[in-house]
């Protein structure tokens, strides 16, 4: 659970009331208008409110990164295409220095056509290829080494494995400048892209696995070529082949929502990284889209595209937060049997609670941009980075804005709430509330052992103890007046680690108190094998990784520690005269002994 609580907003929640529409506020704002739809391709009307802004944000200059974008270019298949998983026979190795031809896309037109790059570095995982002079010998290895070292393992672990559709074990990166229609001091620019149809029996297919990095402008514009800016390019496409291989090779089910997605390529940026991703807290911070209602949901390749990647970003980050930053969270989420809103539906209901909907967790997304509070569901914990996210307040012309599923403004003054709006748009006031902020203290926990089925302990009187385990939330108890609780959790294997926080009324959630489960436990007898007189070795079997000891009354004779299948050996100094009885007992990691066993020598 890393060091930031999991939220159970079931308990946390002090909810903003959203109240039935025709109903006046109070004087003063702000006020939070979601449309908490699903559906990102329709809009819904917000009604007429009255609102009072008087300026807009003015943009400022951003840094070149802030302006990065990325494609996962559409199948272009007929019916008779099929993977090359089942067809393709594992190809002869190429060496270092070969040429070859490669199908490449130039993105402004959607137009293919080939160039010729050079095999300049073979890896564990990947082989680098490099159009013309685009990057030196010396980079090219370093780009290869990266990937191999760290960010094929990376993208492994936390979203799962890539296809081998040409049996080779490679990812193939291939490195060229590519035609994105961008210009060079301003605007969007792609640095890199992944093409599924490369997977494919294709006409104008690679046939392999390929990650497509841009060596210009996104390396610089000088000879000597930054590759470490490629790296957050990297780790982003590959989440997105690996994303394709699980949801359409392996599951055979439609890819994923682009906006899911591509917040999960930039996850695996901010794992790289060790950090918030600054430029797309920038573009957040300074895109007047956003502020005007863009939709989380709506993938919007016409219009402000760079503003998708900044909300798509802070969603999964959020979510990851909210969660309790579990490590699985983003190959659950690949892996859930839905590949839209639905499997982040369904890991919000294993972390946060089975009531909340994800509409209502869009909203509270929302909220915790505007009040970025440091507990509780309306913020990102306070995490550096994150801090930096500026108050974003509606400022178009329009006073009837028609907002997508997953849109959401936020207007300085409303009067009250329009009968004629939408009937999945939310109104809720987000001004400064005066509840407990307090978060109760960490709960003191007594011991607890694999032989327990009741936790107990102290924390503040009235509070809500939640225990969660590695799939969620185990269990939930309310202190009494005096502070202590008592809740059963039935036997725990030993080594497990639960999670226990406690959450009073108003919504806040102390620090989380890690319980790790005591073996009580003795281990079982050892077993003997056979032993004569003529032998100096003791054999038999234990409990794995148990310290097994034989005795001659309290005179120990020698230990041995049992190996992973249980079986030990313990080396004796002299023979033992026959007839003699020895006796033998086991002792676990956590100190627990077994009963002793006697034998006899033969």
């Amino acid at each position: 659970m890393n060091r930031f609580m999991r939220r159970i907003l079931l308990i946390l929640m002090a909810l903003f009331l959203f109240v039935p529409a025709g109903t006046t506020f109070a004087a003063g704002g702000p006020f939070l208008i979601s449309n908490e739809s699903a559906n990102g391709y329709k809009t819904e009307n917000t009604g007429n409110f009255s609102i009072n802004n008087k300026s807009y944000a003015k943009t400022q200059k951003l840094k070149r990164a802030s302006y990065r974008l990325d494609y996962v270019q559409p199948l272009r298949l007929r019916a008779e295409y099929s993977p090359l998983n089942h067809s393709v026979k594992k190809r002869k190795s190429v060496k270092v220095g070969s040429g070859k031809k490669f199908w490449v896309s130039d993105l402004s037109t959607d137009k293919r056509y080939q160039i010729t790059a050079k095999l300049i570095y073979v890896g564990k995982h990947t082989k680098v290829w490099v159009n013309g002079n685009q990057l030196s010998k010396k980079d090219a290895a370093t780009l290869g080494k990266t990937f191999d070292q760290t960010i094929f393992p990376l993208d492994n672990r936390y979203f799962g494995a890539p296809s081998d559709v040409d049996h080779d074990g490679k990812i193939n990166l291939l490195c060229f400048d590519i035609k994105d229609g961008s210009a060079e001091k301003n605007g969007g620019f792609a640095s890199g892209y992944f093409d599924p149809n490369d997977l494919y029996k294709e006409k104008k297919s690679n046939h392999s696995e390929i990650v497509y990095v841009d060596t210009y402008p996104s390396l610089g514009s000088s000879k000597h070529k930054k590759v470490s800016l490629a790296y957050s390019t990297l780790v982003h496409e590959f989440q997105h082949l690996i994303n394709y291989n699980q949801n359409v090779l392996v599951e055979k089910r439609d890819e994923m929502d682009t906006w899911l997605d591509e917040g999960l390529s930039l996850a695996a940026e901010q794992l790289l990284a060790g950090k918030p991703l600054d430029d797309r807290i920038d573009y957040y911070n300074e895109s007047r889209s956003i502020a005007n209602g863009k939709s989380l949901l709506y993938w919007d390749d016409f219009g402000d595209n760079l503003a998708n990647y900044s909300l798509s970003y802070l969603f999964i980050q959020y979510l990851y937060i909210q969660c309790g930053q579990p490590a699985d969270l983003f190959k659950r989420i690949i892996q859930d049997p839905h590949n839209d809103y639905r499997a982040v539906q369904d890991v919000i209901h294993d972390y946060i609670g089975p009531d909340m909907s994800f509409g209502r967790f869009m909203s509270n997304f929302r909220k915790a941009l505007y009040l970025n509070e440091n507990t509780g569901p309306y913020g990102f914990h306070g995490i550096a980075g994150f801090q930096q996210l500026k108050k974003k307040v509606y400022s178009s012309k329009s006073k009837s804005p028609k907002l997508r599923g997953g849109g959401a403004v936020v207007v300085n003054n409303a009067l009250s709430i329009p009968n004629d709006k939408g009937v999945h748009i939310t109104y809720s006031s987000l001004a400064d509330r005066q509840e407990d902020r307090d978060a109760p203290r960490q709960p003191h926990i007594a011991s607890f052992g694999d032989k327990d089925t009741e936790l107990q302990g102290d924390t503040e009187p009235g509070a809500v103890i939640a225990v969660v385990g590695h799939a969620g939330l185990l269990t939930k108890c309310t202190a009494d007046t005096s502070g202590h609780f008592q809740v059963a959790i039935g036997k725990q294997r030993a080594g497990t680690v639960l999670d226990v926080f406690a959450a009073d009324t108003g919504g806040n959630a102390g620090q989380t108190k890690k319980v790790t489960i005591k073996d009580q436990t003795p281990p079982v007898k050892p077993i003997v094998r056979r032993f004569y007189h003529t032998q100096l070795k003791i054999q038999g079997t234990a409990e794995p990784s148990a310290r097994v000891t034989v005795l001659y009354g309290k005179t120990s004779l020698g230990t041995a520690t049992a190996n992973a299948r249980g079986i030990y050996s313990i080396k004796l100094h002299q023979r033992q005269k026959k007839g003699k009885n020895l006796t033998v007992y086991a002792q676990d990691r956590a100190g627990n002994r077994s009963l002793t066993r006697t034998f006899t020598v033969y």
